[in-house]
């Protein structure tokens, strides 16, 4: 008689419109990671942050953000501005998965069960691809401005924490409309609820 039980896989469902590559790793993922917003404020925000240091420029960011409540609007833009201009997902590790679909993983379920603290990154084209049908100027600028070509991906989601997952069975890629668009979030897939951990 066979062994009818089989081993518990981590799944990642992408219940977004469109298709969509994920990292599950142990330290933070460090990718050549461009801010492409288009115009005079992104080309003074990349000024200031090459003068000061991206760690300091964040922290003076976020508390500008929560002083004047603009912190959605900030997490939204962040969505379409970072860009890994030229990558090859597959090369870096990544795994694909298309819209409405699952991955499952022993692999992934194996690393959630130590307990230890994860982390997610996820890439997608739809945001650049929105730009460039966009008959928005802005939309126009971050593509024409910028060297986006076919290995350039949008990182929506980047070092997002992952813990206390070992009951969870997997994860929930979703897209979450907004008054000012459309944004990428990720659920834990619990045995009776989703409890949101990042948008």
């Amino acid at each position: 008689m066979g062994n009818s039980i089989q081993k518990r896989k981590f799944v990642v469902k992408n219940k977004t419109e469109f298709n969509i590559c994920f990292l599950v790793t142990e330290k933070k993922l460090n990718l050549d990671v461009e801010d492409i917003e288009p115009g005079k404020v992104g080309e003074t925000k990349r000024n200031v942050k090459n003068f000061i240091g991206k760690k300091l420029y964040k922290k003076i960011e976020k508390g500008v953000d929560k002083a004047f409540g603009d912190t959605m609007r900030r997490e939204h833009m962040e969505q379409r501005d970072r860009v890994v201009l030229d990558i090859t997902p597959e090369d870096k590790g990544f795994k694909h998965v298309l819209s409405g679909q699952c991955f499952r993983s022993q692999k992934i379920k194996q690393k959630i069960s130590t307990g230890n603290l994860l982390y997610l990154t996820i890439l997608t084209r739809q945001f650049l691809i929105q730009d460039s049908l966009s008959n928005n100027a802005e939309g126009h600028s971050r593509i024409d401005d910028f060297p986006v070509g076919r290995n350039s991906y949008n990182v929506p989601l980047y070092n997002v924490r992952l813990k206390n997952l070992e009951d969870a069975r997997g994860l929930s890629i979703n897209t979450v409309k907004e008054i000012i668009g459309e944004k990428i979030a990720v659920s834990v897939i619990e045995q009776k609820n989703i409890e949101s951990i990042k948008s």
